[in-house]
């Protein structure tokens, strides 16, 4: 760790201690960060030649690929959102829903807001009914009475159930 600081101390032409250090200790064993090894990614890099004078591609390393492998990189900010979108390519596993779970969520949205429409109708013709009652039907001719009397009732079973 002493060598990791005068090297910060170095390239950054400074007496200061690197400021980070309990972020780092924090971070370090986190998914993301395991394999930041910037020694290794130069010494992989094409232009490294083998112990046989032979140059190396980065598909012919020489490191431990199945320890890469078996680290699984937790999912980027971009790839979480459009998952959450429904866009993009959808992984089952253990965090993902089943295409019947989801189906059944679907359905009980659709119930949900199909209820919350009727409530709103109701509402409306609450309103409207209301509006009929408050008129003043004393100059309204003998059919425009019977009229405004049978949309009164109309509305009375719709929103009751029941004849005024």
């Amino acid at each position: 760790m002493e060598l990791v600081h005068e090297e910060y101390k170095k390239v950054k032409e400074t007496d200061k201690p690197f400021a980070f250090e309990y972020w780092w200790r924090v971070v370090k064993d986190e998914p993301k960060w395991l394999n930041r090894d910037v020694a290794a990614d130069i010494m992989n890099k094409r232009n490294k030649v083998s112990s046989s004078g032979a140059y190396t591609s980065s598909s012919n390393r020489d490191t431990d690929e199945a320890t890469d492998a078996e680290r699984c990189r937790p999912q980027g900010q971009k790839a979480a959102k459009e998952r959450r979108k429904g866009k993009g390519k959808e992984k089952l596993g253990k965090g993902r829903l089943s295409d019947e779970t989801d189906a059944r969520e679907h359905a009980q949205a659709i119930a949900i807001q199909a209820e919350a429409d009727k409530e709103k109708v109701k509402m409306e013709k609450i309103k409207q009914f209301n509006e009929l009652l408050m008129i003043d039907t004393s100059s309204y001719s003998e059919s425009q009475k019977a009229r405004h009397e049978k949309m009164l009732d109309f509305l009375s079973n719709e929103i009751y159930g029941v004849e005024k």
